[in-house]
């Protein structure tokens, strides 16, 4: 029969190996899914969110996802990849984080500074499978994605506002004006009937104004 000593120092033992594990760990954090609104720093992320799934529990749309899968130290960490439902930015998420590494502070502080929080971007992840049904335009509340042809007959998605005329084989620099302009949200995963969106983490914060 153990003792409640000795559990305890296997717990605390047990504990300690992992917060040591998750800090030595490479800080995969936002650097490599999207979290949801007012993330901290990823390493802070990892080891101060309790992974308690309120965030999860309490999103309207469903749109946080609990990682079950994939390396330990992302085990039980939110994330936001557009499905089953898109983020609303209703920030209901950072009100109920009991760490704040979900901070309300910051994106509270970026709307009163007349900027916008970015959650990551949409990226086509499988151009081949597009349909061209111009449902992720359609579904974009930030009238940012516009689907289009270029003479070479190849699937650009592009900033609906920009005045810049579209060149041929542009793709590229075509996705680097929506990392400039996409909130993140997954609304056009979330309607994409052929899986050909994804979202993917950004080093921006904010997007371009």
């Amino acid at each position: 029969m153990v003792e409640r000593r000795d559990f305890l120092r296997n717990a605390l033992g047990y504990g300690a190996a992992l917060v040591a594990a998750l800090s030595l760990a490479p800080p995969t954090g936002n650097g490599a899914v999207v979290r949801p609104p007012g993330a901290v720093d990823p390493r802070q992320f990892k080891l101060l969110c309790l992974r308690c799934d309120q965030c999860a529990q309490v999103c309207p749309t469903e749109a946080i996802e609990i990682i079950s899968t994939g390396p330990i130290e992302e085990i039980g960490l939110p994330r936001v990849t557009g499905q089953p439902g898109p983020c609303t930015f209703c920030y209901e998420c950072n009100k109920i984080c009991p760490t704040q590494v979900l901070d309300l502070g910051t994106v509270t502080d970026l709307q009163q500074s007349g900027r916008q929080p970015k959650l990551g971007t949409a990226s086509l992840a499988h151009p081949e499978r597009c349909i061209r049904c111009d449902r992720c335009d359609e579904a974009c509340p930030y009238i940012v994605v516009e689907n289009d042809l270029t003479g070479e007959g190849e699937q650009v998605m592009r900033y609906r506002k920009l005045l810049e005329p579209i060149s041929e084989g542009a793709l590229q620099r075509e996705m680097a004006r929506l990392e400039d302009y996409c909130r993140g949200c997954g609304h056009c995963v979330n309607a994409c009937p052929t899986d050909v969106l994804v979202l993917k983490p950004s080093a921006r914060k904010v997007v371009r104004s």
